[in-house]
């Protein structure tokens, strides 16, 4: 486990939750490009990977749960920590719930 977990219960066919976590990871590309430097999904879509200068992030997906681990690199990073798992609990609330 890294420096962050979050997890959510969810109800949801495991497509649509795979979707919803795709969705999640893609927004946060989109919003973040400059310290997100890699991002993907395995052929299932059920384990996504996102990567930078200042953290490691793993998604898993299954029929029950979704979950997010967060390594974070540097006394920057681990300085927003707080605020990072903030967000990341909010985000998956709006998604999952």
């Amino acid at each position: 486990m890294g420096d962050i977990h979050v997890e959510r219960a969810h109800t949801l066919e495991l497509d649509e939750a795979k979707t919803r976590a795709r969705d999640l990871l893609e927004k946060f590309n989109q919003k973040l490009s400059h310290l997100i430097s890699d991002t993907g999904w395995n052929a299932d879509g059920t384990h996504g990977t996102a990567s930078g200068k200042m953290f490691t992030a793993n998604f898993v997906v299954d029929e029950n749960t979704v979950s997010v681990d967060i390594s974070l690199k540097g006394i920057a990073a681990k300085v927003m920590k707080g605020q990072i798992e903030k967000t990341m609990k909010e985000q998956l609330d709006r998604k999952f719930n």
